[in-house]
């Protein structure tokens, strides 16, 4: 039994639109789903990923101290060759006058 505009507010109107809104509910009520395990998976993928990014800083850190190293060893090899160079121009050199008659 539906209640338009037009009918006259009873009781018994009343009543029946609070069970239409009743049954209306419990159809919703019927459909919803539990979403508990979904979350409970975001949550522990969130979890992992927490993990798993505290990991990366980690092994950043690691990258960032290897590359300071590698970058002190590649300075250290520049002016090694150019130390080594510098020699090798000078005995370049000693040897061409050493040669002159």
């Amino acid at each position: 039994m539906s209640t338009g505009p037009t009918d006259p507010i009873t009781l018994e109107n009343v009543y029946a639109l609070a069970q239409s809104m009743e049954n209306r509910l419990q159809n919703l009520e019927a459909k919803q789903y539990d979403t508990r395990p979904i979350w409970e998976a975001v949550l522990a993928s969130l979890t992992q990923l927490e993990k798993n990014v505290d990991e990366l800083r980690v092994d950043m850190k690691d990258v960032k101290k290897d590359i300071a190293s590698i970058n002190r060893q590649m300075g250290f090899l520049a002016k090694e060759f150019v130390r080594l160079n510098a020699e090798q121009l000078i005995i370049d050199r000693v040897e061409r006058l050493e040669s002159r008659p």
